[in-house]
């Protein structure tokens, strides 16, 4: 089987690299050529890189490499307040391009678009990828009938290595640290938090029953249990034997704050996968890695 995946360079895209790299999977990423590989370079041997500045290139690297399922998990979150531009070509074109070239390939691929469950009015990032979203769904019942786009609506993934910006790993890393307190919202929101190693067997499951969904299926994934931000933070607080004072209300909810967020795993489920970790089991993994 022949996979492509984007996004090699980030956190997902990375981690899914390296499990597809233990089998025999022929293996390519495509990225930009600013993207830094260098520690995937060194864990994986058996990888072809494709790099491109250019939508002509991304058509060359699809035609040549001939990819059964490629996976997007390339995205600009928006984090370094990047320009609305960016966030399209990133959330919207690159992907845009890659099922667009799939078409004139001639043989049966599988696209699986690693998604956001957040609501469009939540923010541009989020509206930009549910824009693709809704586009490829479009896009495989009108274009064309050789193609699949599977969307996975994932929660918040989180572990080892992960973003420093990120929720999670701030927490974690404001707990460690010597400072006295960290302001927060009131922290009532429910979020759905998915461990990195439970992220990827979905997405292998997912691999594993492609055929079922045909031409189009949006799957729900995420651990499927509910956490608010402040149980989440004392959770962090109490496993780091942190002392600092977490200031629960020192700031306001964002505009379009999401309050409730869980994944629906009903489809997972009957695919026989469940999730193996706990918020607790995959923060203590965390930590010990940093250990």
């Amino acid at each position: 089987m022949k996979i492509l995946l984007t996004g090699g360079s980030g956190f997902l895209g990375g981690e899914l690299v390296r499990a597809f790299a233990k089998g025999a999977d022929e293996l390519a990423v495509l990225v930009r050529k600013t993207s830094n590989l260098e520690a995937l370079s060194r864990d994986v041997s058996k990888l072809s890189i494709y790099r491109f500045e250019e939508a002509d290139e991304i058509y060359e690297v699809v035609w040549g490499f001939k990819p059964d399922i490629v996976i997007h998990t390339a995205c600009c979150y928006g984090r370094k307040n990047e320009v609305l531009p960016t966030l399209i070509n990133a959330n919207i074109e690159f992907g845009a391009i890659i099922l667009d070239s799939l078409k004139e390939i001639g043989n049966a691929s599988i696209f699986i678009n690693i998604g956001s469950a957040l609501p469009s009015d939540h923010s541009l990032y989020a509206r930009t990828k549910n824009f693709f979203s809704e586009w490829g769904k479009q896009y495989v019942a009108e274009v064309t009938s050789d193609l699949a786009f599977i969307d996975l609506k994932f929660q918040h993934i989180y572990g080892p290595g992960d973003d420093n910006q990120k929720f999670v790993s701030y927490l974690i890393g404001a707990c460690l640290s010597d400072r006295g307190e960290l302001p927060l919202t009131a922290g009532d929101q429910v979020r759905d938090f998915i461990y990195i190693d439970d992220a990827i067997s979905a997405i292998m499951a997912v691999i594993e029953n492609r055929h079922k969904f045909s031409p189009y299926a949006l799957i729900e994934v995420g651990s499927g249990l509910g956490l608010t931000i402040k149980d989440l933070a004392e959770n962090i607080r109490k496993l780091t034997q942190s002392k600092i004072n977490l200031k629960f209300g020192f700031h306001p909810y964002r505009k379009n704050e999401v309050m409730n967020c869980v994944a629906d795993i009903a489809t997972l489920k009957s695919l026989g996968w469940m999730p193996m970790h706990t918020i607790e089991s995959g923060i203590s993994k965390i930590l010990d890695m940093k250990k």
